[in-house]
């Protein structure tokens, strides 16, 4: 799921040693120490359309497991699904369903747009010839420069952002 839920990134200071505090609003659970971010505040879900996505994703699963066609490939009672299971969370509870998605959900954590190309004045730190607003002969050459995370893996995205950027660095120098 590309998320429409934004995350945060702050320095913490100067030193080079420092790593930055990174909540990528991406979960009510603790992952800290399986990811080595500094996190107090997880907020899953902060966007309405993010939470919108995820009944719906969980509606369509919990009606697709629930044909015939699948009556053979589910290990829950009678054949039906295992967690959280229709005796545990009704279809109309919408709180339940809530909360076991947010117990449920596990980060991809393909990390992009926290330098995103975009004009300063919207918010942008990336020009578009890859140029970092205000340090002079810096450029920044990653999936950080995209403005909204892709919805597929990032290793296809990463790789022509680079390639792109090389090119227009070798242009700049005439090789």
């Amino acid at each position: 799921m590309a998320t429409l839920s934004k995350d945060k990134i702050t320095i913490q200071s100067s030193g080079m040693s420092d790593t930055p505090i990174i909540n990528p609003n991406i979960c009510y659970r603790d992952y800290s120490s399986h990811y080595s971010l500094h996190t107090n505040s997880f907020q899953y879900y902060t966007h309405p359309a993010d939470r919108a996505i995820a009944f719906n994703a969980f509606r369509d699963a919990r009606k697709i497991l629930d044909h015939c066609a699948f009556a053979n490939l589910t290990v829950g009672p009678n054949h039906r699904e295992a967690a959280p299971g229709v005796i545990n969370i009704a279809s109309d509870d919408d709180e339940a369903i809530f909360d076991y998605i947010k117990a449920t959900t596990v980060p991809n954590l393909h990390a992009s747009g926290t330098n995103r190309m975009l004009p300063l004045e919207d918010g942008g730190v990336v020009d578009s010839r890859i140029h970092v607003y205000g340090v002079q002969g810096f450029r920044n050459i990653d999936s950080n420069i995209m403005p909204t995370g892709p919805d597929v893996n990032i290793a296809g995205p990463v790789y022509m952002v680079g390639e792109h950027g090389a090119t227009m660095i070798k242009k700049d120098w005439g090789i």
